[in-house]
């Protein structure tokens, strides 16, 4: 598995992603492939079209924004045991 760490332009990860580690760019996965969670929520199928805005906007490098798959369940073990933000999309500095 690949992981992804987007911060959404919050300099928190809000959102983690993984895909498949076949050596293909996130972008070109099937939909299929792709799943994403995020504090109060259970893995989803990714939106690959949310993420590519992000990357439009500036806020998500696909190279840069890889996390280790250590990293990545430890953000996800920490979203389980504290509540979201007011906003609905916490995260945690890693």
């Amino acid at each position: 598995m690949g992981w992804l760490g987007v911060t959404g332009g919050t300099g928190s990860v809000i959102e983690v992603y993984r895909c498949p580690a076949n050596g293909r760019s996130l972008f070109k996965q099937a939909d299929e492939d792709i799943q994403t969670i995020a504090p109060g929520r259970t893995w989803e199928p990714g939106e690959l079209r949310n993420l590519m805005l992000e990357e439009a906007s500036g806020w998500f490098n696909e190279g840069a924004d890889e996390i280790g798959e250590g990293d990545a369940l430890a953000l996800i073990r920490s979203w389980s045991r504290s509540p979201p933000s007011a906003g609905g999309r916490g995260g945690k500095t890693l």
